[in-house]
């Protein structure tokens, strides 16, 4: 490793930024496109880690990327929608039915919140406080964090958990939202809910 120097690494970024996705994947065929923004700097990262781990232990003296900046990986902007936009898309919703009035707590809720889908697929009834319009979740790294709702979305939760929310089918099934046989539902299937709706 003292022989890579910083002229190296900004090669190697070169190649990552060019490199096809999932090339010479043992499982995954090569596909069109380059590496992501978000892997390319997952490697530099892993890789800083181990130089700084081999500086510490007396392995070389300087890391090149003490000299180096690594490029920052683009933020995604999430879509916002214009008020007519999300009248039209929560009233496809038909919310005279149980299903549909899950649907509709589950959109308004994402919208509302920002919430990731892994934090509302966790929730847990406890976790709920329809009087103080607050949600308890957990992120990345079992990180506790308190995030509030507005009015449309404390009626939709307390719609559908107290008149809808259909019986889990053992009780530690405590999950907000669950399917029609009782149990949680699966990341992958709100993701379907989201996309059926057009979000």
């Amino acid at each position: 490793i003292t022989r890579i120097g910083v002229r190296e690494l900004r090669h190697f970024i070169v190649y990552l930024q060019g490199r096809q996705r999932f090339a010479q994947h043992r499982f995954t065929k090569p596909q069109q496109g380059h590496l992501s923004g978000h892997t390319v700097n997952g490697y530099l990262r892993a890789l800083r880690a181990f130089w700084a781990w081999a500086q510490r232990e007396g392995f070389i003296e300087e890391t090149p990327f003490s000299q180096l900046q690594i490029p920052k990986a683009p933020r995604k902007v999430m879509p916002t929608f214009t008020e007519e936009q999300l009248r039209h898309l929560l009233g496809a919703i038909d919310t005279s039915s149980a299903l549909g009035h899950r649907d509709y707590a589950i959109l308004v809720t994402f919208l509302d919140t920002g919430v990731r889908c892994s934090e509302l697929t966790g929730l847990r009834v406890k976790d709920v406080n329809l009087e103080a319009r607050l949600l308890k979740v957990w992120g990345k790294g079992a990180k506790e964090r308190m995030v509030p709702f507005g009015k449309k979305v404390q009626g939709a939760l307390w719609k559908y958990m107290m008149s809808c929310r259909p019986p889990p089918i053992v009780p530690r099934y405590d999950h907000v939202f669950l399917t029609c046989q009782g149990r949680p539902l699966a990341k992958d299937r709100v993701e379907a809910i989201v996309e059926h709706y057009g979000i």
